[in-house]
């Protein structure tokens, strides 16, 4: 078999990633990681592999001499073009250096006082807006497929301006997430961000942060992003980044 056949659901886009945070050889939120794996391999209608649980991944993490950004991507094995021939499934391994990215990633539960107060001791980055194209709403919009023109193109436009990071939109004009992370407001004493219907990524870090945070699923306007008190992008890479929107 040669190497386009053995790898055509990579060309066709038939796959999935995962995309942890490794700490001392092992994954701290592998449950939430392994939660949404299962979740979105059934949306796939792949066979998900038993063996695949806590034990395996973190094997593999302990195999990687320091501390790094893991990605595992899960795709279709010899999945053929747009009819598929099987749903067994694959997975390929990456790895790479965490970015200096002046963030706080926080793995354990924290009070809210105590976490707002190391929070704000972050610098703020330029946080943008990405309006060329409107994010669409549907079941697929909450994974993270490797099916990912739309990123490629928000991401291009971020190469070319001044932002450290930029707002997507979804199709109804409405706060939906950043580039590669989860939108999180506070502002009033209280938590927001964008309910899953709105069209974000179904965050794993998110997830972990709901365990000891009360976060209000809501529809964001840009307006409740320009007049919060607090905006974060919040990933399972970097933790939290505090930014500053500039919208005009």
């Amino acid at each position: 078999m040669n190497d386009i056949q053995a790898n055509r659901s990579f060309l066709y886009g038939d796959g999935f990633f995962e995309t942890m945070r490794v700490s001392k050889n092992q994954i701290p939120l592998i449950v939430h990681h392994l939660n949404r794996a299962k979740r979105v391999a059934k949306i796939f209608q792949l066979r998900w592999k038993p063996e695949w649980d806590e034990d395996f991944f973190n094997a593999v993490a302990a195999s990687i001499p320091n501390d790094c950004v893991f990605r595992a991507t899960f795709y279709r094995d010899n999945g053929g073009t747009y009819q598929s021939t099987s749903n067994n499934i694959k997975v390929h391994f990456q790895n790479r250096p965490i970015p200096e990215n002046n963030s706080l990633f926080v793995q354990q539960a924290l009070k809210q006082d105590e976490l707002l107060s190391e929070l704000r001791k972050l610098p703020t980055h330029d946080l943008g807006i990405y309006d060329q194209i409107l994010k669409p709403r549907n079941v697929l919009s909450n994974i993270k497929s490797t099916s990912s023109l739309y990123y490629v193109l928000a991401g291009l436009y971020l190469q070319t301006s001044t932002h450290s990071d930029i707002l997507i939109l979804n199709d109804a004009n409405r706060a939906c997430e950043g580039l590669t992370s989860n939108l999180l407001l506070f502002t009033s004493g209280e938590w927001y961000t964008p309910m899953l219907t709105e069209g974000p990524v179904d965050g794993t870090y998110l997830a972990f942060l709901r365990t000891f945070l009360p976060i209000n699923d809501s529809e964001l306007e840009l307006k409740d992003v320009k007049e919060a008190e607090e905006v974060f992008l919040v990933n399972a890479s970097l933790g939290f980044r505090r930014m500053k929107f500039n919208f005009y």
